[in-house]
């Protein structure tokens, strides 16, 4: 099987991909689930607290339990990303500001599910954390967006094929 490889600017050694199929790098295919959940909890604890409502309260817990259940393969996949940048990489700073944006994102959220006053009733506690846990997974994301966009980490359109001259287009 011919793995895609990475070149972004010429800069870049040869970097073999973590691929989900189709060329799909494995930890962007995996962020939108914690990403999704994460931001909508928050609203989910505001409304549960607003209006009392049980549904919405057992609703914002199940929401940020499976943030936090998606986070873990997310991270790994992250992880294992991070491994393949280059050491001397400029990216290579970028990218753990971002993991370390999205474990703390991950432990305010646990923090948040914690500080429920029963197993599934939010508290002002609890909101703050989640709001708070979803402003560092926004602001983690936006670093990963700058380690693709701007440093080209793991960019499909800059992956060679093996005997190709031209990057392969989307």
């Amino acid at each position: 099987m011919n793995v895609p490889q990475l070149i972004s600017d010429g800069t870049r050694e040869r970097i073999p991909m973590l691929s989900a199929g189709n060329d799909v790098p494995l930890h962007a295919a995996l962020t939108e689930m914690p990403v999704a959940l994460l931001d909508l909890a928050p609203a989910l604890d505001a409304a549960a607290l607003l209006t009392g409502s049980r549904t919405l309260a057992s609703a914002s817990f199940w929401t940020m339990l499976g943030a936090l259940a998606s986070a873990g393969p997310t991270s790994i996949s992250g992880a294992l990303e991070f491994l393949r940048i280059p050491a001397k990489d400029r990216a290579k700073g970028l990218a753990l500001r971002h993991a370390a944006l999205s474990l703390a994102a991950a432990g305010l959220a646990t923090a948040s599910l914690l500080a429920r006053r029963s197993p599934y009733q939010p508290s002002l506690t609890s909101l703050s954390l989640s709001a708070t846990a979803a402003g560092a997974l926004a602001y983690a994301s936006y670093l990963g967006h700058q380690l693709v966009f701007r440093e080209g980490i793991r960019v499909v359109n800059s992956i060679l094929r093996a005997g190709d001259s031209q990057p392969a287009s989307l």
